[in-house]
Formats: structure tokens, C-alpha cells, sequence
């Protein structure tokens, strides 16, 4: 009688065993699960999600070049802590610790690499302070000499743009803080200090500028400019270049058409009246309290004489918003039509604030030295900070620290603003003084 082969007889029930061993492997791969060597358990995987600029960066994880580039995803991905990496020739390197949860997906979809360029000398004028209109077609300026102050305004990238006119004023004290109104067609220089001047200056005649009684001002609409001085309301309508004063009521510090602000009783208190149909009446913490800017239900306040700042949902019964010390608001520009809540950022010494009004505000650096100004990236997940020598661009993700990307380094900055795109810094590198372009991408 025939006999198969020892190894013919034992064929079959090896590929059944195969069979058996790889099918479970195979089925719990493709369902997310791998064998965790470290921790001797079968694990499910977690997906990572890489994607920012420049795009094509390289990614290693764990010290390892994976071959990806950017934008990626990486589907099995064992839990735990990963250590990612991601470079491009010509731009500063990223890498974090991010942290791999089993069935969830880690992002990381703001990487900024920033190209490591030397900034350009473009304007040589003592440019001390400057600032872009929202729609990035003019930057406005206040150059110091040794005996005068200019306000001016200046185009990059276009010759003969830069024009500026003097200002009576010579106090050295003289405020540096430029607001454009919405439209980007005029600013007011100050305007949120009552002991300093005020000027306003459109940009549509480049040779003059006016001088606003002194006050607190903000802009109500994209064409109106209204401050108070506590006696009298004087209000700018820039369209028409008309400028009218109008005397306030006994005890009365503000009013316009939906607001006014009064101050009664001893010691005194002040109260805010939103006219409407049920008028509300709020008192405030303290009577140094003046508007400085509305949008949508949120009034926004400074006290006239130091840097805090509060805002006021005036469509709350409980109508207190929140407050933060700080120079100024720097707002991240939003799109038309997103429901985005305002975000600004504050410097107060060598702290960077982010606060939106309705919500508490987030200290996102601290440091010995005074910062000195401060720009968005515009997507909102970077800032640009400049101390008296040091650019730097810091990542607002808070996973494995904050990501600090020295930019540049001079002998004094003044000043810094973002422009299409680009780093525009006042500074002085030995003797020269002037604006340096920065390209960041």
C-alpha cells in the first residue's frame, strides 16, 4: 500500500497552522492593534496627523527617518510618547514630544518651519514705531529724531512710498501706539492715554496730519472716531474730515447714542446706562473706566491712566467680561463671517497675554527682560515676540513646551509688524537705524 511522504502528510496541516497563526495577526493589524515589544502586550494603535509649512518637510519619529513628508498620516502608530521630528533644508527645524492614545488621533497640524534668512535693511529712517492696516496694504510709522517726532506712512516693496509729516509735539514721552480703524484707511496715534497728544492721519493725503484734543478715543465704526476728555465728547468723522465737540453734562465722563457714563454719590461710583428699550444700568469697579472700542455685544474699557484693560457683554445681565493688564490689544484678524471670538494680545512687562473678552486671560510667556512688541502669524497658532535684541516666533501649542524660534538679533528693536508675509522690524544695528525685512516662509 502507498505511503505519502513524511513531509506530504504534514504539508497540509502546516498551512492550516499558518493559516491560523497569521489570519488573527493579519485581522488585528488591520484593525488597529500591534504587539507592543516594550510593554509585551497587544495594544491598538493610535494615528498621528502631521501637516503645516513649508510643505515636503521630512519626518523622523523616535530619531528615525521615516521617508514621509509633509502633509502626513501615520495610521499604527503604538501608544505612548514619540518624540517627532520634522526639517526642510533652508528652515529651522520642529520637534516635540507628542503623546499616542490608543483609537484617538494626535494632530499636529500647525508646524511652522521658519526660513533661516538674515533680515534686509529696506527703509533707513529712526523708525520707532510701526503698524499694518488690517487689509496689509499700508504700514503706518512714527520716526524720533534727536529734536522732532514724524508720523508718516509707507507701502514696502514700492519706491518713494514712504512719506511722513512732523508733530508739534517734542515731548520725548510721546505714545508709540498706533490703531487703524477697520476699513484701513486712517489711525490714530494714542488715544488711549488722557495725559498724552493724540493725532490722527489718513492715509489718503500722505502730507498731513491733525491733532485731536487730548482723551480717550476708539473707534466706534469703520468712518467714526469718538473720545471724551470728561468735559466735552468730540467726535471724527473721517469721510467728511468733520470734527465736532460736544459739552458734556455735570458729572457726565462719556455719552454717545447707545451709552453714556456717569459718576455719582461719595465716595464717587460710576455707572454705565446701554439705552434700549429696558434701559440696564451696571456700576463699575472704579471711575477711571472709559470705552474704547465696540464689537458685536462686547464694549471694551481702559482705565485712562494705567494699562488695564476690561470688557462688558453688554447682553448679559452679569455683564462683566473679564480684564487683563497690558499695553494694547493686538487682535487676530479674522475672515468675514467666522464666529471666531476675539483674541488679543497684551504685553506687560516680559509677559505675553492672549485674552478673549468673555473668557480669563492666558499667560503664554514670561521672561526677565521687557518685551517690546508683539504681531500674529496669521493663522493664530504662532506669535512673533521682540525683547530689546532678540525676534523670536513662539508656538502657542502648550504639548512639550512651547517651541521658541530665535528670528534675529539686533543692538535695539523698537518695533515689529507683520506684512504679506513678512517680518518688518524698527531697529538700530550699530549706528544705522532703520526697518529690516525679515522673510519668514
Amino acid at each position: 500500500m502507498y505511503k505519502p511522504p513524511f513531509l506530504r502528510r504534514i504539508l497540509p496541516w502546516l498551512y492550516a497552522l499558518v493559516f491560523l497563526t497569521v489570519a488573527p495577526i493579519l485581522i488585528l493589524y488591520t484593525a488597529g492593534y500591534t504587539y507592543n515589544l516594550k510593554k509585551r502586550v497587544v495594544e491598538r494603535n493610535g494615528v498621528l496627523i502631521i501637516d503645516g509649512l513649508p510643505k515636503a518637510a521630512r519626518i523622523s519619529i523616535d530619531g528615525v527617518d521615516t521617508g514621509k513628508t509633509t502633509p502626513y498620516t501615520f495610521q499604527t502608530l503604538s501608544p505612548g510618547g514619540h518624540t517627532v521630528t520634522v526639517k526642510k533644508e533652508g528652515y529651522s527645524a520642529w520637534e516635540k514630544q507628542l503623546t499616542i492614545h490608543p483609537e484617538q488621533v494626535t494632530f499636529a497640524n500647525d508646524v511652522r518651519l521658519w526660513a533661516t534668512r538674515e533680515p534686509a535693511l529696506v527703509l533707513k529712517e529712526p523708525i520707532i514705531s510701526l503698524l499694518s492696516n488690517p487689509d496689509e496694504t499700508w504700514l503706518a510709522t512714527i520716526a524720533a529724531s534727536s529734536t522732532t517726532y514724524e508720523i508718516g506712512q509707507w507701502r514696502p516693496g514700492r519706491s518713494g512710498s514712504y512719506s511722513h509729516h512732523p508733530l508739534p509735539d517734542t515731548n520725548p514721552d510721546v505714545s508709540k501706539i498706533i490703531r487703524w480703524n477697520l476699513e484701513g484707511t486712517s489711525f490714530v496715534l494714542n488715544g488711549i492715554e488722557s495725559a498724552s497728544p493724540t493725532y490722527w492721519k489718513s492715509v489718503e493725503e500722505a502730507n498731513s496730519v491733525d491733532q485731536l484734543p487730548k482723551g480717550i478715543y476708539g473707534w466706534t465704526s469703520a468712518d467714526t472716531l469718538v473720545g471724551t476728555d470728561d468735559v466735552a465728547m468730540t467726535r471724527l468723522q473721517v469721510l467728511s474730515h468733520r470734527l465736532s465737540r460736544q459739552q458734556l453734562l455735570p458729572n457726565t465722563v462719556f455719552q454717545n447714542q447707545d451709552i453714556t457714563l456717569q459718576t455719582t454719590g461719595t465716595p464717587a461710583i460710576l455707572l454705565l446706562t446701554k439705552r434700549s428699550l429696558q434701559d440696564k444700568i451696571y456700576q463699575l469697579s472704579h471711575t477711571a473706566w472709559r470705552p474704547v472700542e465696540l464689537f458685536e455685544n462686547i464694549l471694551l474699557l481702559k482705565d485712562k491712566t494705567l494699562p488695564h484693560w476690561m470688557a462688558l457683554n453688554l447682553s448679559e445681565s452679569r455683564a462683566y467680561a473679564g480684564d487683563v493688564w497690558g499695553d494694547k490689544p493686538r487682535w487676530l484678524p479674522t475672515e468675514d463671517g467666522t464666529e471666531q471670538p476675539r483674541a488679543g494680545v497684551f504685553l506687560h512687562g516680559g509677559e505675553a497675554w492672549i485674552w478673549t473678552p468673555t473668557q480669563d486671560p492666558k499667560l503664554v510667556w514670561r521672561q526677565a527682560e521687557p518685551l517690546v512688541d508683539a504681531a500674529w502669524a496669521a493663522e493664530g497658532g504662532h506669535l512673533f515676540l521682540a525683547d530689546k535684541t532678540h525676534v523670536f516666533a513662539l508656538e502657542l501649542d502648550e504639548r512639550d513646551g512651547r517651541e521658541t524660534t530665535l528670528l534675529a538679533t539686533f543692538d535695539e528693536i523698537r518695533s515689529l509688524t507683520l506684512f504679506r508675509k513678512r517680518l518688518y522690524i524698527a531697529a538700530k544695528h550699530g549706528s544705522q537705524a532703520g526697518v529690516w525685512e525679515r522673510i519668514i516662509e
